[in-house]
Formats: C-alpha cells, sequence, structure tokens
C-alpha cells in the first residue's frame, strides 16, 4: 500500500498540478481530470452511491484502488475486491463519511505497479473511473 500522500485537498481556483501525467484542477472551474471520469453515466446499476465502477481500458490488469478523503494526507487501505482484466470493470465499495462528504483522490496500480491517480473526485455523481 501507498504510503503518504505528497499533498491532498481541494486546490485553490484557478490552480491546477500535473502528476504522472494526469492533470488535477479545481473541478469548481469545470476543469477536468485527464482520464476519463464518467458522470451519471449509463453502466451496471447498484443500489447506494456508496462506490463507483473501475473500468479498465488499459493492456495490464488493475490491481489495487486506494480511495481517500481529500482532506486525508495518507491513502487507506485497497478497496478492490478482485483484480480487474483489460477490457472489463469491477464495483469498488468506498466507505463514505457522510451524506455530504462527496470528493475523493483515488489511486489506481495496474499490475506493473504504475500508479495512477484522480483528485477530487465526486462520488456523489460519479459512477465510473476509466483507466485508459
Amino acid at each position: 500500500m501507498p504510503g503518504n500522500r505528497p499533498f491532498g485537498g481541494p486546490l485553490p481556483p484557478g490552480q491546477s498540478l500535473v502528476r504522472n501525467g494526469l492533470r488535477r484542477t479545481n473541478p469548481a472551474l469545470g476543469g477536468c481530470i485527464a482520464l476519463a471520469v464518467a458522470a451519471a453515466a449509463p453502466g451496471p446499476a447498484h443500489a447506494d452511491r456508496d462506490g463507483f465502477y473501475i473500468r479498465n481500458q488499459a493492456e495490464t490488469s488493475v490491481t489495487a484502488v486506494y480511495v481517500s478523503p481529500i482532506f486525508s494526507k495518507r491513502w487507506r487501505d485497497d478497496r478492490l475486491p478482485e483484480t480487474v482484466a483489460p477490457g472489463s470493470e469491477r464495483w469498488v465499495p468506498v466507505e463514505t463519511l457522510g451524506d455530504n462528504d462527496c470528493f475523493y483522490d483515488i489511486r489506481v496500480e495496474d499490475s506493473l505497479g504504475q500508479p495512477y491517480e484522480f483528485w477530487s473526485v465526486d462520488l456523489c455523481t460519479t459512477r465510473i473511473v476509466t483507466v485508459p
């Protein structure tokens, strides 16, 4: 499991940064996450909002998914119940902190150890996170 996170929490308006080739922007400005994050996209139905689907469009398997509140300084435990093969998707349960707590940072690792990080993802509206 990864250790301390180098940063966390929302970005001030007008700021963005790039890490591991992914752009993190302030979502209040209409910014985007470089990897596809589908909000309320059609897909497999699930009864509650306490999670999301990880869609693997990469050529390697996804082996771990870490989800932490945006204010946290550490990644929480791996939430992926089983490996996600290329071309498939899997439900990732998330322990939310409350009804109004929507924003989380997500770290995905593939079978080669390559990390993909998604910052300030609104899990109240996001149903699918896609790994390219």
